[in-house]
């Protein structure tokens, strides 16, 4: 008797640890893929190396998440795949989210993203120098309103030079405008910081205040956003969603990760450049521009509608509330 009292014990302590560890583990670590939440990430193909390396890791798995991951060439289809239903949230460029909340679209900010752009305006023209030669001249974008659109116009402004007087023509995304950068089709545009260090054998060059990330860092290159719909459906899902990106940010731009960011680069975009990785991974490492705290700042939010405004986007600027809600990236961190 003495034996099985000592044995029903030592099970009672063995189980209350057990229900101690079970406490004190997230919940969003499920015992079994049939407990994952199915959801679907839209994102521009621009960030498909954040995407691999998101998938390598098991960054939305380890937080509950069974993720889709859509690649759309602009911020313009990853809002149009959210108010159709077809996905659930977008991490994107959201120059044209403003504008449609203006318009009556139920959408929320729910986090930061990648706060700076890692663009540069780039030019094979020897008379085309800085930002001032830029008129009259063919600039290669995206859609016109689109984000690549907004941040040259945007820069433009800054310099007093008014975006009316530039030739704006659509070329796709910022992968496609440097491929026309290359073959002559526009006398400038945006390029990726990743390609910079291939200007010399292209006959390319930066423009001497071209350079986004330094003039324009009040510019918040990047949102995640969901409908009003899945926030009030699916909050739980949003919230272990930002969970996993803050860790993924974090990891990025804190941790040892550039050969885990150069092979998911590989198998994300092709690219087989491996300093083109490093190029990428150290401007992360030295700008912290990726939202790891997840916050988007009411200031930032309302730089953005100015932009918007400025260029006749959109009416006036909206109160903070009605744009964002920060409460499901408060929550995310909780589970870090």
């Amino acid at each position: 008797m003495v034996r099985d009292i000592a044995m029903n014990r030592r099970s009672m302590l063995l189980g209350s640890a057990a229900l101690g560890v079970s406490m004190l583990a997230p919940s969003s670590w499920p015992a079994r893929a049939a407990d994952l939440q199915k959801f679907n990430i839209v994102t521009t193909s621009g960030a498909l190396a954040f995407g691999q390396l998101m998938k390598n890791n098991r960054y939305l798995q380890e937080f509950g998440i069974e993720p889709n991951i859509l690649p759309v060439s602009d911020g313009a289809k990853a809002l149009a795949s959210l108010l159709s239903g077809e996905m659930d949230i977008a991490v994107t460029g959201f120059a044209q989210v403003l504008v449609a909340i203006e318009r009556g679209a139920k959408v929320k900010i729910v986090a930061g993203g990648s706060m700076l752009s890692n663009a540069a305006i780039v030019s094979g023209k020897a008379d085309v120098s800085g930002t001032k030669d830029l008129v009259g001249r063919t600039v290669g974008v995206g859609a016109l309103g689109s984000q690549l659109h907004q941040i040259v116009s945007a820069l433009l402004r800054k310099k007093g030079i008014d975006p009316t007087k530039v030739n704006f023509v659509n070329v796709g995304s910022i992968q496609d405008t440097f491929r026309a950068l290359a073959a002559g089709v526009v006398d400038a545009a945006p390029a990726p910081f990743d390609t910079l260090g291939q200007l010399d054998r292209f006959k390319l060059h930066a423009l001497s205040d071209g350079r986004m990330w330094q003039e324009l860092p009040e510019y918040a290159n990047q949102a995640t956003y969901v409908t009003d719909k899945i926030l009030g459906e699916r909050r739980d899902a949003v919230v272990r969603t930002l969970a996993a990106y803050a860790k993924l940010y974090r990891y990025i731009q804190n941790g040892d990760s550039l050969r885990d960011f150069t092979v998911a680069s590989e198998q994300g975009m092709g690219r087989t450049d491996a300093e083109a990785s490093r190029a990428e991974w150290t401007f992360y490492q030295d700008t912290k521009s990726l939202a790891g705290d997840l916050i988007m700042s009411e200031e930032q939010v309302r730089f953005m509608q100015q932009l918007n405004v400025d260029s006749g986007a959109q009416k006036a600027i909206l109160p903070y509330a009605q744009i964002a809600d920060m409460s499901p990236a408060r929550d995310a961190l909780k589970l870090l």
